[in-house]
């Protein structure tokens, strides 16, 4: 549950689960309608879902620990992110306990001060940026206002755009330190005081002057250079210059020796991405990636590949602890066990993706109190750095992380929001930490459409979206350039509700996803295998009747890029691969037991896969 208005969630019978109000500045919780009667605060309980025994597979072996954390603890990390003190645990007399014996609705009642103040915020110039507060609040790209109390004090952060420039604020407190720290990619601060209503205003402009620039970056988990013609770009990793008005610019690649070119962003319309140069003719100014890719991680993209050794590893959390644990994968071996760090409980891991383009996989946390976003850029088993997302908190309760993909093409994981109140889908295209650019998509699709996968269909190396209707079955496929959608298309018609997607990514090798499927009723498990939005064929694996077995995730893990199940049996702990060759299983393997229910895989079916 994370909410501003009305929200609803699916929960197991007889789980617990806690409800806490967070009420925004200038608001006051009233109080909760619908709890239990003894409104205790018990730790979390563990619900695990269900599972499905794969056919007879090879005789258990014994798992290298019985639990996914391990046997001793390991150097201290980096500092995770910090833990809200908004949740104080057990006993905070706010929190609302249900136990979900039957279908439970719960209201949460919250005022607004009869003292409030509004603070008003205005954007001004020709140029773009955001504006975000702390505490936590204010989030706009135009014109926003928000309910503070008299006399509180909150620091206004603006950051300019990539192609634009803080200029200056106006309406702050006379002693605030409005300047730019560190030039234009850090925040100006402007700090107000609530003695009254107040109007600030954040001016940014365009970088236009002197000349039109030409901002470039390098990107990717290979090297390389980009030099231009007429000169004046020449870089690695990042550069900018100045040109005349409609001057055409010719930018080249030259990949490192041990890296290819792969892609670029930012060129005109006119030229091939994949060509090694890019023509940019500058009626004003722009931003272009050259993404490099190591030459062993080229023609094979590796998901949940913790250690960048071409093959998938599992991601494990102990929801009583928080505890991160990793397992990297060596076909049917687990070739090391550690754990990061742990992240307090006010903590959910988001996604798993490629976040600064080194071919390692990272970890994107969201904070349930306060909505900001943290990412854990991992090496193997230790967190190599980490840092929070542009400083932003997704204060708006409706928009929330839907799925994670590369929909620019340029190496790096970018973050699909989306809309919980009108289904409208937003793109974050993303270098590291920070987001170079923030984008609704051309259209909505509406709330009866869910987002199923986002997967590359078309093999262009830009990950597409997969829906299917809640109301008729239908499934559809838009084909992605970034936030623009290239092509709308019907895929097929799953009219019976027993059949549900389970997965889509690369099964047969050939650089395009497939859609695999499952039949609730019947256990059948099968494959669409797809040639951009069309099916080129359809294939049975095989039927699995027991319930207590579940593919809870996928992955490559044996480096033969085709994409493997990974089942668990629920009732026991059981886990067990099945070793894939498009739709032949061409081996099973059991990985061990994990007995300890508080331990589960971080499997969010909407990672990119």
């Amino acid at each position: 549950m994370d909410c501003g208005s009305r929200c609803d969630g699916i929960y197991p019978q007889g789980a617990k689960v806690r409800l806490m109000p967070m009420p925004y500045s200038g608001s006051t919780f009233g109080g909760w309608n619908g709890c239990d009667a003894n409104n205790s605060t018990p730790g979390p309980t563990s619900t695990p879902g269900p599972s499905q025994s794969p056919p007879p597979g090879p005789t258990p072996t014994p798992s290298p620990t019985s639990t996914p954390g391990p046997s001793q603890s390991p150097p201290p990390p980096p500092p995770p992110p910090p833990k809200s003190a908004a949740i104080s645990g057990p006993g905070n007399p706010n929190e609302c306990t249900i136990t979900m014996s039957s279908d439970k609705t719960v209201t949460a009642t919250f005022s607004r001060s009869t003292s409030a103040l509004t603070l008003t915020v205005n954007k001004a110039g020709d140029g773009s940026g955001m504006v975000m507060s702390n505490p936590p609040g204010m989030e706009c790209g135009s014109i926003c206002n928000g309910p503070y109390p008299k006399d509180a004090v909150t620091m206004l952060m603006a950051k300019a755009d990539p192609l634009s420039t803080f200029v200056s604020w106006s309406g702050c407190d006379a002693d605030s330190d409005n300047t730019v720290p560190g030039g234009n990619n850090d925040v100006a601060l402007c700090k107000v005081t609530m003695s009254a209503d107040k109007t600030v205003t954040a001016t940014f402009s365009k970088n236009t002057t002197p000349g039109i620039s030409l901002f470039v970056h390098t990107a990717g988990s290979g090297t390389g250079s980009v030099s231009s013609l007429p000169s004046g770009i020449s870089c690695s990793p990042t550069c900018t210059t100045t040109y005349d008005a409609d001057t055409l610019v010719t930018l080249v690649a030259t990949a490192g020796s041990d890296s290819v070119f792969s892609i670029w962003s930012g060129c005109d319309n006119s030229d091939s991405s994949t060509s090694a140069k890019c023509k940019v003719t500058l009626a004003s100014s722009k931003l272009v990636t050259a993404t490099f890719m190591g030459s062993a991680s080229v023609k094979h993209k590796v998901i949940h590949d913790y250690d960048g050794d071409g093959k998938s590893d599992l991601l494990w959390r102990n929801q009583g602890t928080g505890t991160v644990a990793i397992w990297l994968m060596d076909g049917n071996k687990v070739k090391g066990i550690g754990s990061p760090d742990s992240a307090g409980l006010d903590w959910e891991i988001e996604a798993e993706g490629d976040f600064n383009g080194d071919g390692k996989t990272d970890i994107l946390f969201r904070n349930k109190v306060d909505g900001s976003l943290h990412i854990w850029f991992m090496s193997a088993l230790t967190i190599a750095n980490h840092a929070p997302v542009n400083l932003v908190r997704i204060s708006n309760r409706d928009w929330y992380v839907k799925a994670v993909g590369d929909f620019n093409g340029d190496g790096i994981t970018d973050i699909l929001f989306r809309d919980k109140e009108n289904g409208m889908l937003g793109i974050w295209s993303m270098r590291g930490a920070d987001f170079i650019d923030a984008r609704f998509t051309d259209k909505s699709p509406g709330m009866d459409w869910e987002v199923t996968a986002v997967a590359d269909f078309d093999g262009d190396g830009k990950d597409d979206i997969l829906f299917r209707s809640e109301g008729f079955g239908a499934v559809a496929l838009w084909l992605m350039n970034g936030p623009t959608i290239k092509s709308v298309s019907l895929v097929a018609l799953l009219n019976d509700p027993k059949w549900l997607i389970v997965r889509a990514g690369d099964f047969d090798g050939d650089g395009k996803a497939d859609i695999l499927y499952r039949n609730v009723s019947t256990g059948e498990i099968g494959i669409w295998f797809m040639y951009g939005p069309n099916v080129e064929s359809a294939r049975i694996i095989a039927t699995v009747k027991d319930d207590n077995w579940q593919i809870i995730s996928v992955g490559d893990y044996d480096g033969d890029g085709m994409l493997d199940l990974l089942w668990q049996n629920t009732s026991t702990g059981q886990l067990c691969v099945w070793f894939m060759n498009g739709a032949t299983i061409k081996g099973k393997s059991i990985l061990g037991t994990v007995g300890d229910p508080d331990w589960f895989v971080i499997s969010n079916e909407m990672v990119h896969v």
